[in-house]
């Protein structure tokens, strides 16, 4: 018979429930399926629960199809939810996700699954708090992985965020950026859901040679990534 010294027992749950507060990747809580995509999710002690990759569905949760567009010089002019892969290649969708207009991240019918949301500006703010502040955030959500994101500085991916360099689409804006490709590889770009005025709204974005994180407006015709954040259910006790 095993005999366990009684002034150890505090010490062994804590170790315990540290273990169990750890994501995992055999937690069948750590993975969410939408669109026939399975996604990596990561749950945070700060009582978070996000994606950890790119989103890459073209439906919203209802099931109604998110436009493909062809014809970069008709971007500025949509009115209606869109996604595009970057240079129009299917084969960067499986590293950098889907871009998406502000239009299908604004849609009442929800771009991210059921129970869950494009992550807004507030949970942004969250997230980077969470992490130390703006001025270290960047560095512990960038991946470490050097064919996904070469020459970045910093990287930790200190919570396996798995942040990725998915680039932009600008319709409207800098002109040496209109209709353009740009920056893959290069810039991490993220549509919050929090708009700015009727024209902008708000984007989250990390560069390779900085450990900070940025918050900056853009306009909603442009087309950048997008993370969702699992709905916020207050328990019975709130």
């Amino acid at each position: 018979m095993v005999e366990i010294n009684i002034h150890l027992l505090p010490t062994i749950l804590i170790y315990f429930s540290t273990l169990w507060m750890q994501p995992s990747p055999t937690n069948p809580d750590s993975t969410i399926t939408f669109d026939h995509y399975t996604y990596k999710t990561i749950h945070l002690e700060n009582g978070q629960r996000w994606m950890a990759e790119n989103l890459r569905s073209s439906i919203y949760a209802n099931g109604d199809s998110v436009i493909n567009p062809t014809d970069l010089e008709a971007l500025m002019d949509l009115n209606t939810g869109a996604w595009l892969y970057y240079q129009n290649d299917p084969t960067n969708e499986a590293n950098y996700g889907k871009l998406y207009n502000w239009a299908a991240v604004s849609d009442s019918r929800n771009l991210c699954p059921s129970n869950w949301h494009v992550a807004t500006d507030s949970d942004w703010s969250e997230l980077i708090e969470y992490l130390g502040g703006a001025d270290v955030a960047g560095a512990k959500l960038k991946t470490t992985d050097e064919l996904v994101w070469p020459y970045n500085y910093y990287a930790t991916d200190e919570i396996n965020f798995g942040g990725v360099p998915g680039g932009f689409v600008s319709a409207i804006g800098k002109p040496q950026f209109n209709n353009q490709f740009n920056q893959l590889k290069e810039r991490a770009y993220w549509w919050t859901a929090t708009e700015r005025d009727v024209n902008t709204a708000w984007y989250i974005t990390i560069t390779p040679d900085y450990d900070g994180i940025s918050r900056l407006r853009y306009f909603k015709t442009n087309f950048l990534s997008v993370r969702c954040v699992e709905d916020h259910i207050p328990s019975v006790d709130q």
